[in-house]
């Protein structure tokens, strides 16, 4: 899948659009096709390395995405994988 990735801490245009794969959700976990996501402070803190809390790179950054529920792992009941006009 396509996504933005970050594979050293640095200023924003330092990011590559690349793929990585399909994640798999784990028990109690859901896999949402993101639509829409922004970038903000935080975010921006994180890619330059400037966060308190920072992942291990490469990694894919964002902190308030928005899309539909595309599969579930085991044991997941609160959430449905969309259907209709969505898909």
């Amino acid at each position: 899948m396509r996504a933005v990735i970050v594979k050293e801490f640095g200023p924003i245009e330092s990011v590559v659009l690349g793929t990585i794969p399909a994640p798999v959700p784990k028990r109690g976990e859901v896999v949402v096709e993101i639509h829409a996501t922004a970038v903000n402070y935080v975010d921006q803190l994180v890619i330059g390395g400037k966060y308190q809390f920072l992942p291990k790179p490469p990694f894919v950054p964002g902190k308030g995405p928005s899309g539909i529920v595309v599969s579930l792992g085991e044991g997941t009941t609160r959430f449905k994988v969309a259907t209709g006009c969505w898909r």
